[in-house]
């Protein structure tokens, strides 16, 4: 398992069985950023600049979870977690 926020720029995502994707929108991740790091909004905008939007990393997941403070999360967890017994 691999966390990294430019893991498909890196081409990192090549080592891995499969990529599962977090997305969210701009601003929850902007809020989400500043709240962890405790830095400038200014600085995760620029932070953002240097990777590829979810639009663009979408096409390389083999899976995605919406995690937009809307939708729940754990229910497509488990359905990815589901999909992956049934692969093993």
């Amino acid at each position: 398992m691999k966390e990294a926020a430019i893991l498909i720029e890196t081409k990192l995502f090549k080592e891995l069985d499969k990529l599962i994707l977090v997305t969210a929108p701009t601003p929850i991740k902007i809020q989400r950023v500043i709240a962890r790091d405790g830095i400038a909004e200014q600085e995760v905008i620029q932070r953002m600049k240097n990777q590829l939007s979810d639009d663009e990393k979408i096409p390389f997941a083999d899976f995605v979870v919406k995690n937009d403070d809307e939708t729940l999360v754990i229910p497509q967890v488990l359905a990815i977690y589901a999909d992956l017994l049934e692969m093993s």
